[in-house]
């Protein structure tokens, strides 16, 4: 039943070749971190060159992003009107006025003629007496650190957005090769089965299994080229190129680095970008409530003025000020209702920051648990991966001696690369785990604007 020719020792010599020249399993251990960078950059953690030019050009291009960032300016302005509105303010007035008046009735025909130059410079301020301008300027400042943390966490997700996406292409690249040697194996095993079919050495109903195969590997093949194509696609519309502009290379998923990523979640998850945004509205909300209940004490303003007046050719200089104390009496209750308006926000945003600290804390153990798992799963997978090398040796051996046909040998490298697939899969996930984590556990950028002491 065996051929022992020279299309046998061809056929030995090509397995051995494929076996040499495809990725052995990736080790899928955790390495340390040397040199870890900032927490906000934990994507370079990879060392992936490509993946980091990428992730610079989606950040620099993105619409969203530079939505947050022009909210932050918008907030940082309001900064400074908060400021202005408690500052004392000085304005200058000038008037110049020429009248003439003819007289109705009488002997005399002369026109009266009055001239009139003013100038006048008027200080006002209103003390800040109950801490309503303070708690106002601190709203603001907290505004300003949620727009920047909010920035900071778009960043966030669109780089993990576009580190899974580069993985994806990756693993889909890699099967793809991997399903075409898988495909090319089939289509031998039919050649050899057809052509023993032909001699009559097996019934022609042998060829019939061996074809459905290799239609279910094509179709399988052209899937995962699409597939690949799609990837391709969402990656490059993620990092602002429109789709199919410029090819992406795939990435080797070897060559990613799977470094240790923080795992002390509580003190990651308080440190990341939505958490701080969250807190930062805690702060706001109840700086407002002070504010609305500064508005039930009196207000003072303070104004003084000084000006020079001409009229009709004679001169006059003065000045003067006032004090004017506005005390609420009745408003048929519309400070109090602000006021429970602004403890309901506050109780709103506590609630939020709850969530959001709650939700932060559950993305970091649920990816600490998917990534143990991938690399447990992984572990197992390489020693199958290694016993199906082992088992395809064997099987050219055998071929090569004699002992046993081409399909058997076939057969076995099939096995090998189907747990090849099998184990890259694993390696994606392990991946996408360890990104997940990484970004989880991401820590705030550049801090946003310092607000000052505030007591309230």
């Amino acid at each position: 039943m065996s051929h022992s020719g020279s299309s046998g020792l061809v056929l030995a010599c090509g397995l051995l070749t494929a076996c040499a020249s495809l990725p052995q399993p990736a080790n899928m251990s955790v390495a340390p971190p040397a040199a870890a960078p900032a927490g906000n950059n934990w994507w370079r953690l990879y060392g992936d060159v490509a993946l980091n030019d990428l992730i610079a050009q989606g950040l620099s291009d993105n619409p969203d992003i530079h939505a947050a960032e022009a909210r932050t300016e918008a907030l940082r302005a309001a900064i400074r009107e908060a400021k202005a509105a408690s500052a004392a303010s000085l304005s200058l007035a000038f008037t110049a006025n020429d009248a003439r008046l003819a007289q109705a009735s009488g002997l005399s025909t002369d026109p009266l003629q009055s001239s009139t130059r003013q100038a006048l410079a008027q200080l006002d301020w209103s003390p800040d007496l109950w801490g309503r301008g303070r708690a106002g300027q601190h709203a603001a400042y907290s505004d300003a650190q949620a727009a920047r943390a909010d920035a900071d966490d778009a960043r966030r997700r669109l780089a993990l957005s576009i580190v899974e996406g580069w993985i994806e292409l990756g693993r889909l690249a890699a099967c793809r090769e991997l399903m075409r040697e898988i495909l090319a194996a089939r289509r031998s095993a039919l050649d050899i089965a057809q052509h023993r079919a032909a001699v009559g050495a097996e019934p022609a109903s042998s060829i019939w299994p061996l074809e459905a195969q290799v239609e279910t590997i094509a179709g399988q093949a052209d899937r995962m080229d699409r597939s690949l194509a799609t990837a391709s696609d969402a990656l490059a519309v993620a990092v602002g190129r429109s789709p199919g502009s410029q090819p992406l290379a795939p990435p080797h998923l070897d060559h990613l680095l799977l470094t240790s990523p923080r795992t002390d979640a509580g003190e990651a998850s308080s440190l990341r970008p939505d958490v701080i945004a969250a807190a930062a509205r805690i702060r706001a909300s109840k700086a407002r409530v002070d504010q609305a209940r500064a508005a039930f004490y009196p207000s003072l303003n303070l104004m003084g003025f000084v000006g020079l007046l001409r009229l009709d050719g004679q001169g006059f200089r003065g000045g003067g000020g006032e004090a004017a104390i506005d005390i609420p009496l009745l408003d048929a209750g519309r400070r109090r209702a602000a006021l429970s308006a602004r403890q309901a926000e506050r109780t709103v945003a506590e609630a939020e920051y709850r969530g959001v600290l709650l939700n932060a804390q559950g993305e970091v153990a649920q990816a600490m648990n998917d990534l143990h798992a991938a690399l447990a799963d992984g572990k197992h997978k390489t020693g199958v991966v290694a016993a199906n090398a082992g088992t395809l040796d064997w099987a050219v051996e055998r071929h090569r001696v004699g002992v046993s046909n081409e399909l058997e040998a076939l057969e076995a490298k099939v096995v090998w690369l189907e747990s090849r697939i099998e184990a890259i899969n694993l390696q994606a996930e392990a991946l996408l785990a360890h990104a997940a984590l990484s970004a989880a556990t991401a820590t705030m950028g550049e801090p946003g604007p310092r607000s000052p002491t505030y007591i309230p």
